[in-house]
């Protein structure tokens, strides 16, 4: 059977990752998608009327992050990290998938699998491709996140989690045998918008969160800085989210002067220590 246009470029990925690291990696980030495709499949079915499992997305989000780290060098703690962070998943996911089905009897963990054309059931096969292709987008919201997790002391910020959620359920939708390149780009695309309003979100909290209208020196940032990134943002707005992701450096540039500020305070807040 000839391969798909999606089948090559997944195998391509596949026969790209270094050697040493292909079998193991790659085993272990089909595991995780395989944890997420099955996410996909409960929350789809209870989405209305049930509030939605952000610790599971959280999760998801930092594997990637340890995955996107390793290389020959590291790859032994990071990959440690990543197995845990699977095994953890795992059980998260088959915990909900018990509460929901106590809660709503019709709860199913292939829900679409008897739909032979829009079939998710090996789409983590081809999430790992998919994933690649918006890694460098990626980058962005996890920075911004891990940078206000830093700074705000919290772990879970729901907002860009489902954004980020929206994210990567705009890839699944596209991974099964029937999506064609003209859905796969499209999706592609609505993927990026979602990784782009989470980023921009995140960095206006913070903004908002470290600005003291009351010091001078704050306001001035608040003024000549946060509000030049602000009306580009504006004269952006309509635009492709690929022209549009570089206001999100000018939006944590703003977020790291004011962090440094704080830094030169005598009175510097403890819980703002962070490394930027």
């Amino acid at each position: 059977m000839a391969l798909s246009n999606l089948d090559k470029l997944n195998e391509k990925f596949k026969n790209d990752l270094n050697e040493e690291l292909n079998k193991c990696l790659y085993k272990q980030y089909i595991y995780l998608m395989n944890s997420y495709c099955q996410l996909f499949q409960i929350d789809n079915q209870i989405s209305l009327i049930a509030k939605k499992n952000i610790n599971p997305i959280n999760y998801i989000r930092q594997a990637i992050i340890y995955t996107s780290k390793i290389t020959p060098k590291n790859y032994s703690g990071n990959l440690i990290k990543l197995i845990e962070k699977n095994i953890k998943l795992k059980k998260l996911i088959h915990n909900y998938y018990l509460n929901s089905q106590k809660r709503f009897k019709f709860i199913k963990k292939d829900f679409t699998d008897d739909c032979q054309q829009n079939s998710f059931s090996n789409a983590h096969l081809k999430l790992p491709f998919l994933i690649l292709k918006l890694k460098e987008n990626l980058d962005y919201i996890h920075n911004a996140y891990e940078l206000y997790r830093a700074i705000s002391n919290k772990n879970i910020f729901v907002e860009p989690l489902i954004e980020f959620n929206n994210c990567l359920s705009h890839l699944i939708k596209c991974s099964n045998n029937k999506c064609e390149n003209e859905i796969l780009e499209r999706n592609i695309k609505r993927a990026n918008a979602h990784l782009y309003r989470g980023t921009l979100d995140i960095y206006k909290v913070t903004i908002k969160k470290l600005i003291d209208i009351n010091d001078k020196n704050l306001l001035d940032i608040y003024e000549n800085d946060f509000l030049k990134v602000r009306k580009k943002e504006l004269i952006k707005i309509g635009a492709s989210e690929n022209n549009k992701f570089h206001i999100l450096e000018d939006y944590e540039k703003v977020v790291v002067k004011i962090i440094n500020y704080y830094k030169e305070l005598p009175n510097y807040p403890m819980n703002m220590q962070i490394k930027l």
